[in-house]
């Protein structure tokens, strides 16, 4: 390839002005930074679109509201607590007019009241029964139950600062002594670690990457060099969330730091090819090195925005939006490398008016992995290290087929945090805190009176009742007194005048959330109460809960009687096979769009299949360990897979076109890998080492999502780093190699003939 002098200025020239309008959009992107978006990711956008659980979950919260509520109580909250009704006058006093955030609030005490006092006046023992693990714990703790408004429910961080600073006035009460949960609270907890994570990690890991560049390229200008680059690209990405209208959440906060380590990684290799160049005293050594990385450099941020844009293809929102804005951000991040590099890496002085440099003495790597004595002993044992490292991804895949994921929100903090322990608390001195919504359906043909349908929900309830897994159980018969069970003239007599107050009372019901009329017919609803910190799943409770449910309705087997559960812990567990689904597919997807990027660029569907080995051989290692040890995957885990995938075939990208560059000038497969090895080998092991690095700050993050990925990226691309100079030499010099080296050599040079 022959470019002359006239395209080298323009290069430079263009250079100069991209830069001074970077220079210029600062303000602008400082501006996004300044403001940046922290939004929450609401329960909603966590839920799978299309499917058929999602539509009868949207169905129930239209007919009965929405199942998000706060939960409250205290040490020492119970009957005769004055502080109880001190707090829900504060809290009504909030209640109505423009702009409320909460909606109501039920205690104990209103419950327990309107079963005791006419018409219905239970014993106290009956009370007891009927509420216990619901509203009721074992202990007599009594709790109170707050429903939010729609505003309330979209400014959760406001709602529940306005129930906090009312316990505050509280004479001994306060903040501090509240125990919260529920859907609303865990949401809060996650949107308030995602905040703390994203304002305290990113600019630490930021600076130990800058750190670890300069010692790793062996100075403060390439280190300054790259991280200009890197973080322009990653206040960028932040800009453009900001002015999209987006927001950071849990799942977006290690996007910066995402896209500043592959920008950073393009900057490195870079650097490398100028570094390579620099003491030939050639003018625009820049546009040179420019020229010398783009293909190798664009072809990697094409395989990494192949890997972010698979996660597209998931059935949860959140996913989606990192896959987009991920993509989108590392285009625009990459556009400014190309543009910036050959003006900004020239800035202290003109190289080519300077005498040429000694060569610099070889660094530890140079003198261990780059020397012919190591290269000697990877070509003296390839079969063995190839066999090895395929014979390890075959067990190791078998490992993924036991990857199991989570939902739970007690696994996404660890127990010491005060909202796991909040839940604990309260699951041990009130009952479980998890709802399976079973909806009774009686069709408009049912000619069953409303005393029967109420003996069919009872007879379910008492069922429910008696299984293990449930706590507790809520449901219209729960106010209501014995029923009616034999045709006697008294039971008949007595019928009658219940169906009456049944009629008489249908609209209090429907008011309460627990009967709805359609043009289907009548909804009778149960709420269940299930343990959301027991290792098993909701699948696994929803299936005895719906035995259950069977069993109590053996007597009225009747064709215009169904049911259907649904609630936010069945529908999560659909999320939790969604996930699976998401690892899947978006890792597949990847695989094969990036697959054939490899084929073109190294000359074959054969070399292509062959050179991506030692990419997929650390995410098969890291996923198939985390199966065979049971350990479970979360929400953030799921996007290393794809991602990953992307990072690893950037190194395995440049190392493989300088291979070819070397086979084609006429070098023997040995002596290319060993050049290569020289040359590529620091700008893949820096960037590797500056990635992990800059990873390392997220470890430690107290969102165990973010934690988990950090964790899996870092041994990814750390075992990335030996396939791409241990694995991947092997395969080469093996006989699996020899079949894909070009039969004929071209009279091209290893750098572009660049005048």
């Amino acid at each position: 390839m022959k470019i002359d002098h006239s395209l080298q200025r323009f290069v430079e020239k263009l250079s100069f002005g991209s830069v001074v309008a970077i220079i210029l959009c600062i303000p602008f992107a400082l501006h996004a930074l300044l403001h940046l978006p922290v939004g929450s990711a609401s329960l909603d956008q966590w839920l799978p679109e299309g499917k058929t659980e999602r539509q009868v979950y949207d169905r129930f919260t239209q007919l009965f509201g929405v199942d998000q509520f706060l939960l409250v109580s205290w040490e020492g909250c119970q009957q005769e607590d004055p502080r109880l009704l001190d707090f829900k006058k504060g809290i009504l006093e909030s209640v109505g007019g423009q702009g409320s955030l909460i909606q109501s609030i039920t205690t104990t005490r209103d419950i327990v009241q309107s079963l005791s006092e006419p018409p219905i006046q239970f014993s106290p023992a009956e009370v007891s029964s009927r509420l216990r693990g619901f509203w009721l714990g074992e202990n007599g703790t009594y709790v109170a139950v707050i429903q939010f408004t729609p505003l309330g429910i979209r400014s959760q961080s406001k709602a529940i600062e306005l129930v906090q600073a009312t316990a505050d006035k509280v004479p001994e009460l306060g903040r501090d002594r509240l125990h919260l949960a529920g859907t609303l609270y865990e949401t809060h907890a996650v949107d308030e670690a995602a905040e703390r994570s994203l304002k305290t990690l990113v600019i630490p890991s930021t600076l130990v990457a800058a750190v670890v560049a300069w010692f790793c390229l062996g100075g403060v200008r390439y280190a300054l060099i790259v991280f200009l680059l890197a973080g322009t690209g990653q206040i960028s990405l932040v800009a453009m969330v900001y002015y999209c209208g987006g927001e950071f959440s849990a799942v977006l906060i290690v996007l910066p730091t995402l896209v500043f380590m592959l920008t950073l990684a393009g900057a490195v290799h870079l650097v490398s090819y100028y570094k390579e160049i620099e003491g030939e005293n050639l003018p625009h050594p820049g546009v040179r090195a420019l020229f010398m990385g783009f293909m190798p450099c664009l072809w990697s941020t094409i395989t990494t925005v192949i890997g972010d844009g698979s996660l597209i293809l998931s059935q949860l929102a959140p996913i989606r939006e990192f896959g987009y804005y991920c993509g989108a951000g590392l285009i625009v991040s990459t556009l400014i490398l190309f543009l910036a590099f050959p003006y900004v890496v020239q800035w202290k002085g003109s190289i080519g008016k300077s005498k040429p440099r000694a060569l610099p003495k070889p660094n530890i790597f140079e003198r261990f992995f780059a020397s012919p004595k190591f290269i000697a002993k990877i070509d003296r044992h390839h079969n063995v290290i190839s066999i090895f490292g395929i014979g390890l991804l075959l067990l190791t895949s078998l490992g993924i087929l036991q990857i199991e994921t989570t939902t739970k929100f007690d696994v996404m903090f660890s127990p010491e945090s005060k909202t796991v322990q909040d839940m604990n608390w309260l699951e041990r001195n009130v009952g479980p805190l998890a709802s399976i919504e079973v909806l009774v359906h009686f069709d408009k043909e049912c000619d069953r009176s409303l005393v029967d349908r109420a003996r069919c929900v009872s007879s379910i309830e008492e069922s429910l009742r008696a299984e293990p897994e449930v706590g507790g159980v809520m449901a219209t018969t729960t106010f209501l007194p014995k029923l009616p069970q034999t045709n006697s003239m008294r039971s008949v007599a007595r019928r009658a005048i219940l169906n009456g107050k049944l009629e008489e009372a249908k609209p209090t019901l429907i008011e309460q959330s627990l009967l709805a009329e359609t043009e289907e017919g009548q909804v009778w609803r149960l709420t269940a109460k299930v343990s959301s910190l027991k290792e098993e799943d909701y699948g696994f409770m929803s299936n005895r809960i719906e035995q259950a449910v069977r069993e109590g309705m053996v007597e009225f087997d009747d064709p215009t009687i169904h049911f259907e559960l649904t609630g936010l812990a069945p529908v999560m567990h659909l999320t939790q096979k969604a996930l699976l689904w998401d690892l899947g597919t978006s890792f597949a997807s990847a695989f094969l769009m990036i697959t054939p990027v490899m084929m073109l660029v190294s000359r074959g569907f054969f070399s292509g299949i062959l050179v991506m080995v030692p990419n997929v051989l650390p995410i098969a290692i890291v996923f198939g360990v985390m199966g065979w040890c049971g350990w479970k995957l979360d929400i953030a885990g799921i996007l290393t897979a794809s991602i990953a995938l992307g990072i690893a075939v950037d190194d395995t990208l440049h190392f493989v076109s300088r291979y070819f560059e070397r086979l084609d000038e006429g070098d023997s497969p040995r002596d290319a890998v060993q050049f290569v090895v020289r040359t590529c080998g620091n700008a893949i092991l820096f960037t590797t080492l500056i990635n992990c690095f800059a990873m390392l700050a997220f470890v430690w993050s107290e969102f165990r999502p973010t934690s988990q990925f950090a964790t899996m990226m870092i041994a990814i691309l750390s075992l990335a780093v030996i396939g791409d100079l241990l694995l991947l030499p092997a395969l080469l010099l093996s006989p699996l190699g020899k079949l894909i080296r070009p039969t004929s050599k071209a009279s091209f040079e290893t750098k572009p003939n660049i005048v």
